[in-house]
């Protein structure tokens, strides 16, 4: 995890120090490497390298399953010719495929169970999901065999302890594998599983919710369990979509999710309106889904645009929960979808992800299979539900084989379920005395080390792309000698040539507006006009756009009459790009898969938030607005969702916070007006993580680059100290103008800005709080630190810098890179 870290820091420091094609080739990296290491929320999404993985370590193992994509290859093992045609159309089914069937359908469900659970129960690892699909299978499991299993779970539940990281989706999934084996629930390695779930409802998204149901329905757990239940199955209803699925997010319907939420409702059809959603989602499929040429289902999306086997099997598990016999809908040549499921069948009982192609998550897709096989054979017996453990437990006629000795019987926790929680945290302001001393201590020990980072990068001349520069002058730590000697180089960029591409210049104008510098007026250059003139600004990526997008907004910019592009197209781009995202967040794709992050999503949402705030001067639609604003408690959702238990946020799919994600977050919570200080989890807040990251010497600790995280702090400490002033956005210079800086009345304190931009003189550094005498650049008192005793109404200005914008390419998505 730390090399990932420090690969995924490193791309972000290369992105301020190396050509933009060397910024590209790296973005490319770094989304590949968060892709190989995604959360076990999106771990389906497996990639062809990814073939034959290990078992998801969340929930989602059985939830996206679809999300496992893999290059197609051919194979002759099929029993029919399939020609998918590259984009279905939804309204014409025979268009989905055309098959051409050369053999007879297969049909013998039983044996196919028994194939395929020998063949989880021989493999080399152990799941809660296998261990489901081989307990209500034909295929006994021997006391031996539950015990690899019971370890397996155990240990499972012994790193979220270690890691004091319980994530909803790992809780249910194990709960489940704990009672399919015969074992409690309430009392499994010491923990009470349904317990924990219950206390952490709050934090997990649609998948959460689903298992939560069917983890919680499984035995009877009482009264807390039961309300729980009754509150998700609310939850589950108000979430169907018009066409009567459900998704992942975003308002097309998901095959996977769809049965699974049917799988969930269905074990409660006597609760009210539950019948008639379960009738309008089977409806959907019927109609919509169904694929008459194969017998299988199909809604081409993000995670698959063909048949696999794994969201054929969660479909069949929500048909079934509404007592739907999946053998009555039936397409071209007698094709239903058990027939279809068992055509992904290999000779050695395992199923394909994908049809005709042995790539792929085959143990996940085995697995589904297999207890969605067991469901049919329930349903024919007059069983009830295969997660219906109230009664007497399955019975197991058949003797297998003893399994290969495990290789690694872990799952790792997934510390984050980046989806949205069901009750977002309601934004408040109510910084305490107690407070204002930790910030206050905190920014006072950043005086000595930002004096000598501010000092080494002068003489690097890496201003331009720097954090610490900026969080320096945000904190007012910067005299005005240091100034005067950016902008001396600042001008040898200009003159260079080196401030001309439109993410360039957008950096430039929040540096210079944070340094009190009108871009309208710098070196006979208008920058606003000139970013404005720029053609195809939306190719440079969601997290480049936002940062544009900021660059106008933050002085209220209007467009010029010949402008390439309003501040609205910008606005509407980012709703539209958040769609692919559950229209709750932003992130990066990967072969086709989306993967939200936090960085991205908290710099959108830091811009369509200062530029709602701003609607005065830029008049929006109503719908549009209307649109925003409802993205943004939905993206705001999902950072306070991403927070982990020692309060901090992470990069996609990280099991550790760091200081980078921590303060980006704050900065987005505090330009939506809410108190990071309040937004807590495992009782530690976001604002206490990310001053545990600062050593006694004052630094933030960094996986790579200190006076990056330095910067990135000192932005996240401004932007909590003005919203703590009810001061607005840290990015809106109107609101919080800097204080005026006059290039002309301060002496060139050097001749060669590359060969000595170091002062003259040294600048004293504040005793107590900086930028209040020595510096000499404000007139007024600074309010870089909180008053002891309250918030003054006069907190200084802040802006963006590219601070925010060194993540860009790191958590780019490919769409993203092709577009920059």
């Amino acid at each position: 995890m730390k090399q990932r870290h420090s690969i995924y820091t490193a791309i972000c420091a290369g992105i301020l120090l190396t050509a933009p094609i060397l910024t590209a080739v790296t973005g490319v990296q770094a989304a590949e490497a968060n892709q190989a290491s995604t959360s076990s929320l999106v771990s389906s999404a497996s990639s062809s390298q990814a073939a034959q993985s290990t078992s998801s370590s969340s929930v989602s193992q059985s939830s996206i399953s679809s999300t496992a994509s893999s290059q197609i290859a051919s194979s002759s093992q099929s029993t029919a010719k399939v020609a998918q045609s590259s984009a279905p159309s939804a309204s014409t089914a025979s268009a989905k495929e055309t098959t051409t069937v050369t053999a007879p359908l297969k049909t013998d469900y039983q044996a196919a169970i028994t194939a395929g659970a020998n063949q989880i129960l021989g493999g080399d690892y152990q799941s809660a999901w296998g261990a489901l699909a081989i307990m209500q299978s034909n295929v006994t499991m021997t006391e031996a065999q539950k015990a690899t299993y019971r370890a397996a779970l155990k240990a499972s539940v012994d790193s979220m302890v270690n890691d004091d990281s319980f994530s909803t989706t790992d809780l249910e999934r194990i709960s489940i594998g704990v009672t399919a084996i015969g074992d409690d629930a309430t009392n499994f390695d010491g923990i009470n599983l349904i317990a924990k779930i219950t206390e952490n409802i709050k934090k997990t998204g649609i998948n959460g919710q689903i298992y939560a149901i069917i983890a919680l329905s499984m035995k009877d757990y009482g009264a807390e369990a039961n309300q729980t239940i009754d509150d998700m199955i609310q939850v589950l209803l108000t979430k169907q979509n018009q066409a009567g699925g459900w998704s992942f997010g975003g308002s097309k319907s998901d095959l996977d999710i769809t049965g699974m939420a049917m799988t969930a409702l269905g074990m409660h059809r006597d609760q009210p309106a539950v019948q008639a959603a379960m009738d309008r989602a089977t409806t959907m499929l019927k109609t919509t889904a169904f694929v008459k040429s194969t017998g299988g289902f199909l809604i081409p999306g993000a995670f698959s645009k063909e048949e696999n086997s794994s969201s054929i099997a969660m479909v069949l598990m929500g048909l079934m929960a509404n007592n739907v016999n999946p053998t009555t809908i039936v397409g071209d040549n007698g094709a239903n979808p058990i027939s279809r499921l068992l055509a992904f069948q290999k000779a050695d009982g395992q199923f394909r992800w994908v049809f005709d192609s042995d790539l792929g998550a085959l143990a996940m897709s085995t697995e589904q299979s297999v207890y969605a096989l067991d469901q049919y054979q329930f349903m024919k017996a007059g069983k009830g539900s295969i997660y219906n453990f109230k009664t007497a437990a399955p019975v197991d006629p058949v003797d297998p084989t003893d399994p290969v000795d495990p290789v690694d019987p872990t799952d790792p926790v997934d510390p984050v379920d980046p989806t949205d929680p069901v009750e977002p945290v309601t934004p408040t302001n109510p910084t305490t005395t107690a407070d204002a001393t930790l910030v206050n201590k905190s920014l006072s020990a950043t005086i000595a080390p930002v004096k000598e980072m501010v000092a080494t990068e002068i003489k690097n001349g890496q201003f331009t792309g720097s954090d610490v520069i900026f969080g320096a002058a945000r904190t007012n730590q910067l005299s005005k000698v240091q100034i005067k000697t950016l902008y001396n180089q600042m001008l040898v960029e200009s003159k260079a040539g080196n401030i001309s591409r439109p993410n360039d210049i957008a950096r430039v104008i929040l540096n210079l507006q944070a340094m009190g510098i009108n871009p309208t007026e710098f070196a006979g250059r208008n920058l606003v006009n000139e970013l404005y003139q720029t053609k195809d600004v939306t190719k440079q990526g969601t997290y480049m756009t936002a940062t544009i997008l900021l660059a106008l907004v933050s002085g209220h910019y209007q467009a010029p009459t010949n402008a390439q592009f309003t501040v609205k197209d910008l606005v509407q781009y980012l709703v539209t790009e958040a769609d692919d995202y559950g229209n709750a967040g932003w992130g990066y794709e990967t072969d086709g898969v989306f993967i939200k992050d936090l960085d991205t999503t908290a710099i959108a949402t830091i811009a369509l938030k200062t530029t709602v705030a701003t609607a005065q001067t830029y008049p929006l639609a109503d719908q549009l607005i209307s649109q925003t604003n409802e993205l943004l408690k939905n993206s705001t959702a999902y950072i306070q969702s991403a927070q982990m238990t020692d309060g901090g946020f992470g990069y996609a799919g990280a099991k550790t916070s760091n200081s980078n994600s921590t303060a980006m977050a704050i900065v987005a919570l505090s330009t939506m007006g809410i108190d990071a200080n309040t937004v807590k989890n495992g009782g530690n807040s976001a604002l206490a993580a990310l001053l545990k990251f600062q050593d006694n010497d004052g630094i933030f600790k960094a996986d790579y680059s200190t006076s990056m995280a330095m910067g990135q702090a000192l932005l996240a400490i401004k932007a909590y100290q003005l919203n703590a002033a009810g001061k607005g956005s840290v990015y809106d210079f109107v609101a919080n103008p800097a204080t005026p800086f006059d290039s002309a009345k301060v002496p060139d304190p050097i001749t060669d800005p590359k060969r000595d931009p170091l002062p003259k003189a040294p600048v004293p550094a504040p005793t107590t709080v900086p930028g209040t005498t020595n510096d000499d650049h404000n007139d007024s008192t600074d309010v870089g630190l909180l008053p002891q005793t309250g918030v003054k109404a006069t907190v200084a200005s802040s802006i963006i810098g590219i601070v925010l914008i060194v993540g860009t390419l790191g958590v780019l998505r490919k769409k993203s890179v092709k577009e920059a």
